[in-house]
């Protein structure tokens, strides 16, 4: 059983793009690590993105960097730990972010979006669910 967390930003302001594991074993002991990734936004610090697990992918969607909010759905294959490389989703495989801060969940290849900011502006009614292939 693994929790993933991505980014963020520190009380300076620096916007962080690690990938952090908590790793429960049976017995219900915990443990942190620091996963080392290739690619896509790994080398991009951001915030208000939402990350989720879906089946053995994780999808970080949204955010703001560099002063811009991000529509774009990148993906990271977490059942091969030896090599953590992000790509880019396919249009057509994936939805798109409402930019930053909506809340997200999977309900089996189902993905649900609400709320969020687009282009600085608050959707608070907007309410998006695209199947993911």
């Amino acid at each position: 059983r693994r929790v993933f967390m991505h980014g963020g930003v520190e009380a300076s302001g620096t916007l962080l793009s690690d990938l952090w594991v908590l790793t429960v074993d049976s017995a219900g002991g915990v443990s942190w690590a620091l996963e080392s990734l290739t690619g896509g936004p790994g080398a991009v610090g951001r915030s208000g993105h939402a990350l989720l697990r879906l089946q053995g992918t994780l999808m970080l969607m949204g955010g703001q960097f560099e002063g811009a909010f991000d529509d774009n759905v990148w993906l990271l294959n977490v059942t091969s730990p030896d090599s953590l490389s992000w790509y880019p989703s396919s249009a057509s495989s994936t939805p798109g972010a409402l930019a930053a801060k909506q809340a997200t969940a999977a309900i089996g290849t189902r993905v649900y979006m609400v709320g969020g900011t687009r282009s600085g502006a608050v959707q608070p009614d907007a309410v998006r669910v695209a199947e993911a292939s």
